[in-house]
């Protein structure tokens, strides 16, 4: 994939569910300070817990309503 291509938003039906993060776009992503995505991955709570995965934010919580998705950038340099 070219780096033209990693930095657009992409339809989040194409998004990696194998635990990988991603930023994404939802429904209302927009807050009082403009546009405000978030960072997610398809996972299940804990690994130890039952049920489905599911697209969740950083603390566990369910993000439903996801429209779009990018990898994220590479972290800064030391």
């Amino acid at each position: 994939m070219s780096d033209k291509m990693q930095s657009q938003w992409q339809s989040i039906e194409s998004a990696p569910r194998d635990g990988t993060t991603i930023l994404a776009c939802y429904e209302r992503c927009y807050d009082k300070n403009g546009f405000a995505p978030i960072a997610v991955k398809w996972r299940a709570y804990h690994p130890n817990a039952q049920g489905d995965a599911e697209w969740r934010e950083m603390h566990g919580h369910k993000v439903q309503g996801l429209t779009h998705w990018m990898p994220l950038p590479p972290p800064p340099k030391a």
